[in-house]
């Protein structure tokens, strides 16, 4: 925090396969630590000065050439774009990682959903379980752990949740 400023930079052009949308919310986790110390490089392309942030919600502003799923004005959210961030007026998100915003989801509630249901979705797909094996998960009620919970069951899962007592209430909410 320390080093973290406001900067002001020439509003990004989506290029093809990108969506831009003017901020709503955006997510705050990890991978945001992991990239702004440097612990990320080699694996994710950043160039300084950047906006942090990996998820973003927000109103469409433009698209990208070959991009036919959006329009100016749709409701989205989804991941930044690859060497850019969520923490601007302007941002670019990856179509191909990007959904309408449903209805009766708030713009916080779905930035807070890329990273961490992404994260859960590819460790299921990771451990490779058969339908009807046991999952356990550790942390069940913070972001990775309720979407792995939740993506184990439609996957036919037996899942054990481990949270602290504050949150075995919303754990157990979640079957």
């Amino acid at each position: 925090p320390e080093v973290t400023r406001l900067i002001r930079l020439e509003d990004p052009v989506p290029a093809a396969g990108q969506v831009l949308v003017r901020l709503a919310a955006s997510g705050v986790n990890p991978a945001d630590i992991k990239v702004r110390s440097g612990l990320r490089q080699g694996r994710i392309p950043v160039r300084f000065p950047m906006a942090m942030g990996r998820e973003a919600a927000g109103e469409v502003v433009d698209v990208g050439p070959g991009v036919t799923r959006f329009a100016a004005g749709d409701e989205v959210f989804g991941s930044t774009a690859t060497g850019t961030g969520s923490m601007a007026e302007l941002v670019l998100l990856e179509a191909a990682a990007t959904a309408h915003r449903p209805a009766g989801v708030s713009a916080e509630q779905a930035a807070s959903i890329p990273v961490s249901v992404a994260t859960a979705y590819d460790g299921l797909d990771e451990l490779e379980l058969a339908e009807g094996s046991t999952l356990l998960v550790l942390g069940a009620g913070g972001g990775v752990g309720t979407a792995a919970c939740g993506l184990a069951r439609l996957r036919g899962l037996r899942v054990l949740g481990v949270a602290s007592e504050s949150k075995h209430p919303a754990v157990e909410g979640l079957g």
